[in-house]
């Protein structure tokens, strides 16, 4: 799965619950690593930082993913979930697509935190920290 927005995208139709979206995400991610494991692939699970495109296509009637889920961070709730499943690659989703309001590289709205946050994510990622 490319990332949660893809999610947060299918479900808008039935729920505007972040914790329903969340636990289908979840779910999604244990699926995918319970397939990967019984081919004997690697896993490859997705973070993303957070996703916006009202600005860019307010036409498009898509609620964004939320910066903070429940007082938590979405960027930190991704991290803990892949962690959770013990991946074998984390792929984060996006470096720089501003225009979808997703994005670690420096911005205006959160100067360096995305890489700051990325930095404590990966080197806990390749030191084993899991969930």
């Amino acid at each position: 799965f490319y990332g949660i927005s893809s999610t947060w995208y299918a479900w808008r139709y039935y729920t505007d619950q972040p914790d329903l979206i969340k636990k289908a995400w979840e779910i999604q991610l244990g699926l995918q690593t319970l397939r990967a494991r019984a081919e004997n692939k690697p896993v490859i699970l997705t973070v993303t930082p957070t996703y916006n495109e009202k600005l860019v296509r307010p036409f498009n009637p898509f609620e964004p993913i939320l910066p903070r889920i429940n007082g938590k961070s979405t960027y930190d709730w991704g991290w803990e979930t892949a962690l959770k499943h013990n991946p074998d690659f984390v792929l984060i989703t996006s470096w720089n697509e501003f225009f979808e309001g997703t994005a670690i590289e420096p911005s205006k709205q959160y100067g360096s935190y995305y890489l700051e946050e990325t930095k404590k994510w990966t080197t806990r990622f390749k030191q084993g920290d899991v969930y």
